[in-house]
């Protein structure tokens, strides 16, 4: 592209590209630049607009953000991702009816477009609807089996709703799609403890540890969690010794009763 963009600095296609290697590369600034150029070529490029839209939205400026989409959508209409992404400023700004409004149209567009039933599932959610977040969820997977985001909120609703075998097995889907995810290991888990498949769960806990993710890394509870699962599983000196590292490691602000809970059954395991 540069090459391209140096022999020809109206090359509108190069200019295009480079600005989404520096979008994807997170480097909105350098974006920008590019996008304006093409603007200055072509004022009525809608997808100049909206990859402007996606950029300001990279750097979390809304007003920009929906300004620069409300323009692409103004131009080109079809845009169906234009209706998604402002959907999205949209929600970030908190206001969800007008969210809706834009997945709908998206909707409109297109009956089975998958993204716009996974954001208006969300938006339910956010609001306590989760029977109409699940509607929207289920009818997205519907259209696309393989939407791994889509997965885990429903999993997420589902533990939410104490229907733990069912989260367990949409937190595994999405972890067959994205392996390792640290936040769908840690709720599998607690779905998987929530069920008394403790082995399940400690499994999934132990992958946390040994990954030293940043879930494990901010979550010391995890030690607490993997305590109880070893002491279901008659493994009573590894018990002891999560107990006691997590009593030693972890705030006794944040982990107060946690904290209160397995100092008893440490007492109890080492006969006290």
């Amino acid at each position: 592209f540069n090459l391209r963009i140096k022999n020809n600095p109206k090359d509108v296609d190069a200019l295009m590209g480079r600005a989404d290697i520096y979008l994807r590369q997170n480097k909105p600034q350098l974006a920008l630049v590019n996008l304006s150029a093409v603007l200055m070529i072509e004022p009525e490029n809608a997808l100049a607009h909206f990859q402007r839209g996606r950029t300001f939205m990279q750097q979390e400026n809304w007003s920009a953000a929906g300004n620069s989409l409300r323009r692409a959508l103004q131009i080109d209409p079809q845009l169906l991702d234009g209706y998604i992404f402002l959907g999205q400023v949209y929600q970030y700004q908190g206001l969800h009816q007008e969210a809706l409004q834009e997945y709908r149209h998206a909707l409109n567009l297109n009956k089975k477009f998958a993204p716009a039933y996974y954001f208006i599932g969300g938006i339910y959610h956010l609001e306590n609807n989760s029977e109409r977040a699940l509607v929207n969820y289920n009818q997205a997977l519907k259209l696309q089996s393989n939407f791994a985001l889509a997965y885990q909120a429903r999993g997420d609703i589902y533990y939410e709703k104490q229907e733990y075998g069912q989260a367990a097995q949409d937190f595994s889907l999405f972890l067959e799609i994205h392996p390792r995810t640290p936040e769908a290991l840690f709720k599998r888990g607690l779905s998987y403890m929530q069920l008394q498949k403790y082995q399940l769960a400690d499994t999934d806990f132990q992958m946390l540890v040994s990954d030293n993710t940043k879930v494990a890394q901010e979550k010391p509870v995890i030690l607490y969690l993997q305590g109880i699962c070893a002491e279901h599983m008659k493994q009573d000196s590894r018990a002891a010794g999560c107990f006691s590292n997590f009593i030693s490691t972890a705030s006794p602000e944040k982990y107060q009763e946690a904290i209160r809970d397995a100092k008893k059954r440490l007492a109890a395991l080492q006969g006290e």
